[in-house]
């Protein structure tokens, strides 16, 4: 059996991408076709995993977006 390499694109999440030789099936159904239980596991994950990711990823707020919530909770306070 082919696993696929393709990336999915959020269109067809939910259909196998035929062109890569992606099947459709079910979790229960991967044992049945030779997968074992270690294939389904998820990979490991370390620290210095993260601190990888750390090192590329760039901030997901701008500044002024912040100034903007720092201002709303200066005057509505915490709880407003």
């Amino acid at each position: 059996m082919k696993l696929s390499s393709c990336r999915p694109k959020c269109s067809d999440c939910k259909a196998p991408c035929r062109r890569c030789g992606a099947l459709r099936m079910r979790l229960y159904d991967l044992p049945d076709r030779g997968f074992s239980d270690e294939k389904l596991r998820p990979p490991m994950i370390s620290m210095g995993d993260f601190t990888r990711v750390l090192e590329h990823s760039t901030a997901t707020v701008a500044p002024d977006e912040l100034n903007r919530f720092v201002k709303w909770t200066q005057e509505f306070g915490q709880e407003g």
